[in-house]
């Protein structure tokens, strides 16, 4: 008897994946609330359920959900990750960081919270252990563009020159705009900034010409962008004074 439950419950909550993939989230929430129904213990329901209501920007629910599903099963390493995520989501930074924590305790070749792991300690001001963060997730997932891109601006921009390392920054920030297909102006920005590192000053200045113009409608990005521009125009690399607000999450 307990067999056929579990096997309904799991059927629930297939559909409801299959729901959530073809975006339609409040129709997964139902398949999602039935299989648990069915198995009131089925920590994977609960955990599902949570993601929904995140990616609904529901945060309370779905902390809620998350914490239900590691009450059931406390070593899940995608439910402690997407439970950092909602957790930073309302700025609640020590609690993200502990709880991906716990996902690399659980799964330690997971790159998913060692990147956001990084994205922390660059906020929190240690840019050392960011790196060293961003490094291990790309070593376990060489191609994650977010990492490239963080990675890259740091090691061109750091004022720490100890922390600098112009080659690998652009190689790093190359692969990001090969992987985004020339969309990710980010990536150019990250390109721009290493080229300048490494003394090649007419390539940053056309690369951050080039991610200025793709960012005209970002009155914010594309202000910023203008003011390296005159940087590397000026034959200098650019400083960045206040890394973690240059973060890409």
């Amino acid at each position: 008897m307990s067999l056929a439950i579990r096997t309904d419950s799991e059927t629930c909550h297939n559909l409801g994946n299959a729901l959530m993939q073809i975006g339609k989230p409040d129709e997964a929430a139902v398949y999602f609330r039935k299989a648990l129904d069915l198995d009131p213990k089925y920590a994977v329901g609960y955990s599902d359920l949570g993601n929904m209501y995140l990616q609904k920007g529901q945060i309370d629910l779905a902390i809620q959900y998350m914490q239900k599903a590691l009450q059931l099963e406390p070593d899940m390493p995608v439910t402690l990750y997407n439970l950092g995520n909602a957790y930073a989501e309302e700025q609640r930074l020590d609690l993200a960081t502990r709880s991906w924590e716990k996902a690399i305790q659980v799964e330690p070749d997971y790159p998913m919270p060692h990147n956001n792991l990084g994205n922390a300690f660059l906020m929190a001001g240690q840019t050392a252990r960011a790196i060293q963060q961003w490094e291990i997730a790309l070593h376990y997932m060489p191609d994650l563009s977010s990492a490239q891109v963080n990675l890259a601006w740091v090691l061109a921009t750091c004022p720490d020159a100890s922390l600098r390392n112009g080659q690998m920054a652009i190689a790093l920030a190359e692969r990001a705009w090969q992987l985004s297909q020339g969309r990710n102006p980010m990536a150019l920005r990250s390109l721009a900034a290493a080229f300048a590192e490494n003394g090649q000053y007419a390539d940053a200045a056309a690369a951050a010409q080039q991610a200025l113009q793709m960012s005209r409608n970002n009155p914010n990005v594309a202000a910023t962008l203008q003011e390296q521009l005159k940087i590397y125009e000026s034959r200098q690399p650019y400083r960045d004074q206040t890394l973690a607000a240059h973060v890409k999450k």
